[in-house]
């Protein structure tokens, strides 16, 4: 029997939000197959330490989990570089005050290579740079003699370091504004 069995879910809502919610549930469980409880359980967790929406966990683990096996990982390997790049997404929108689909749009460049986007954020990723970081950092080569797996792995580590006074942040702001006697606001998470 060569049928796939595809995870779903019955849900009452107009056909824009059905096709908004079901997408990154099937992309997750494709992506995923053999972990989907793991991918389920970080997308439940996801508002609560990143500030994401269940749905929108889901759909940036998804993608960035099918970039990642694009470049040759494994299943768990990108699944491990997914949730991190969906919690720093999180994490970038709130030190940043951006919207979380701009966030996410500038760390798809950990895979692309793009820079522009990420100097708004105050990361300058230029080869000069990444090679620098490579040799200082363990990789014992610079790009010019990596693999394309190779250099995403460096610009995940690269981006992460640049970026590690974002990371946390929004766990930090929620516990921070949620304390006795500070003022306290709501949430919205779409």
């Amino acid at each position: 029997n060569n049928q796939k069995t595809v995870k779903t879910t019955r849900v009452t809502c107009s056909s824009g939000a059905l096709t908004c919610w079901v997408l990154p549930v099937k992309a997750t469980s494709v992506t995923f197959p053999s972990m989907t409880k793991q991918v389920d359980d970080f997308a439940k967790a996801a508002a609560d330490s990143f500030g994401l929406s269940e749905t929108m966990a889901k759909k940036y683990v998804g993608t960035f989990g099918a970039m990642s096996k694009s470049f040759g990982y494994s299943e768990s390997a990108a699944y491990d570089m997914a949730t991190a790049l969906t919690g720093l997404t999180g994490d970038v929108a709130s030190f940043y005050n951006l919207s979380q689909e701009e966030a996410y749009t500038k760390l798809k460049s950990v895979f692309t290579g793009e820079t522009e986007s990420l100097k708004e954020l105050g990361v300058v990723m230029t080869q000069s740079a990444l090679d620098q970081y490579a040799l200082a950092n363990g990789f014992g080569k610079t790009t010019n003699k990596m693999t394309e797996q190779e250099k995403v792995a460096l610009r995940l580590q690269f981006v992460q370091n640049q970026l590690s006074a974002a990371s946390g942040d929004f766990a930090r702001m929620l516990e921070t504004y949620t304390k006795p006697g500070v003022c306290h606001f709501q949430i919205y998470i779409p």
